[in-house]
């Protein structure tokens, strides 16, 4: 009974899914979902957790030749609450994304990816008791799950950080950034002018040259270009 009721948890979240993406385009999306749908960012590390340990255990779980029903059970219910909070997220994701305020290659990359991850993580959940289901398919799955996490995750880093946030401070820099021959800026001045909405990095590794990322629209203020005089001359 246990089994069949997260089943047709399952079913109704993929279900909703579905219809969300076919009538997405017609979407009209009230407030209080598009408050719902803001959380995206801060919801989404519980399923990213929940994947890397229930397809870790999986991984693990297909090349296991004796049965152990407390494992069986942990791994079942690991992947059961990992797709469930994963297709939360993608929903509160592509609420956000009606909003209007994202766009371009990064946003659909990040969330057919996303989609994707659900997606393989519901068919490693369906098909896991199958009798054809065996060690290769597994860690086939999970190899598959855990690469579209990875590519997941790194353009969504792209639409809130900016582009190569991750990798930026360890790339060589390139023969463009030779035209920038103005001093680079003191340490302490970047940390002092540096918060939660306003991020200021260099262009690349050792370049003079910087960039600043201002986030959260509802709470931005002139002041927040202004607090940047000290940094005009690298900031570019």
């Amino acid at each position: 009974h246990r089994s069949r009721s997260r089943d047709n948890v399952v079913l109704m979240l993929s279900v909703f899914i579905i219809f969300i993406l076919l009538f997405e385009h017609r979407l009209v999306i009230p407030s209080v979902l598009q408050s719902f749908g803001r959380l995206h960012p801060l919801v989404l590390h519980l399923p990213i957790a929940l994947l890397l340990v229930a397809l870790g255990l999986e991984f693990y779980r297909a090349g296991r030749t004796t049965d152990d029903d407390g494992y069986q059970r942990l791994s079942s219910f690991l992947v059961f609450a990992a797709v469930v909070t994963t297709g939360i997220a993608v929903i509160m994701g592509i609420f956000l994304s009606r909003e209007g305020d994202h766009g371009g290659d990064d946003l659909l990359w990040h969330k057919w990816t996303g989609i994707a991850v659900y997606v393989i993580a519901t068919a490693i959940y369906s098909c896991r008791r199958a009798t054809w289901y065996n060690a290769m398919v597994a860690r086939i799955g999970v190899i598959v799950t855990t690469v579209c996490l990875v590519v997941a995750g790194h353009f969504g880093g792209s639409l809130t950080h900016g582009d190569n946030f991750v990798l930026a401070p360890v790339l060589p820099e390139s023969d463009s950034f030779n035209q920038y021959h103005f001093p680079a800026a003191d340490d302490e001045t970047v940390r002092a002018v540096n918060s939660n909405y306003r991020v200021i990095r260099p262009v690349a590794l050792h370049s003079p040259a910087l960039a600043v990322n201002i986030y959260n629209r509802s709470l931005y203020a002139p002041k927040a270009l202004a607090d940047l005089k000290a940094l005009s001359r690298q900031v570019v």
